[in-house]
């Protein structure tokens, strides 16, 4: 029997009398088992002044931009001074998007531990990096001297409308991990990989 999977999202609502469209990820991330089995959407707490006019359900290619590496979207990344990362992205699909923001996590965090989640629509304060004005499809080569710090890494892409603003959700992110020289057996990288997440 498959578990319900309850993804509980919120809006601040607007007290102005104007009509106002708001986005609930409805699923977390595709890739995970069961996410494409949802069958019920549920609105609670809605204020009483409130009338909703229509719910439409939208596909994620429509709101989340793609993003891929060398290692694949589920596997670590290394940067290294002898290892760069050829990321590709695509937020072709995006409605009304104009360009690509790149963001490269602190080292040693993760966005989605911040947030409980990977369908974040708001900007970050804990970008290491912002590379923005990409064009909506493209690829880019991470180097060492792209990361602050050695550790862990999250990276993702959004889209962005015609002034900057973020389109949609962010990407699934990737996690790269960034050291000085390559790892000296596999147990040096899986311990590595034990590093503590940072909380803040």
């Amino acid at each position: 029997e498959i578990e319900p999977y309850i993804n509980w999202s919120t809006a601040q609502f607007s007290d102005d009398g104007k009509t106002h469209t708001y986005i609930f990820p409805v699923a977390d991330r595709t890739s995970w088992k069961y996410a494409e089995r949802l069958n019920q959407v549920i609105l609670g707490n809605l204020p009483i002044t409130y009338k909703v006019q229509a719910i439409r359900l939208t596909s994620e290619d429509d709101l989340v931009p793609q993003l891929s590496n060398n290692s694949g979207a589920d596997g670590f990344a290394m940067v290294n001074e002898s290892e760069n990362q050829l990321l590709q992205w695509n937020a072709a699909a995006v409605s009304g998007a104009k360009s690509v923001s790149l963001h490269i996590s602190e080292a040693d965090l993760s966005y989605s531990h911040l947030v409980g989640g990977f369908r974040e629509f708001a900007p970050s304060k804990h970008d290491s990096k912002k590379i923005s004005q990409l064009p909506l499809q493209g690829k880019l080569n991470l180097k060492r001297r792209d990361f602050p710090l050695v550790g862990k890494y999250e990276i993702r892409v959004s889209a962005c409308d015609s002034k900057g603003r973020l389109i949609g959700f962010y990407s699934d992110p990737l996690n790269v991990m960034v050291t000085d020289q390559p790892f000296a057996s596999e147990f040096d990288k899986a311990l590595f990989n034990l590093r503590a997440q940072r909380c803040r």
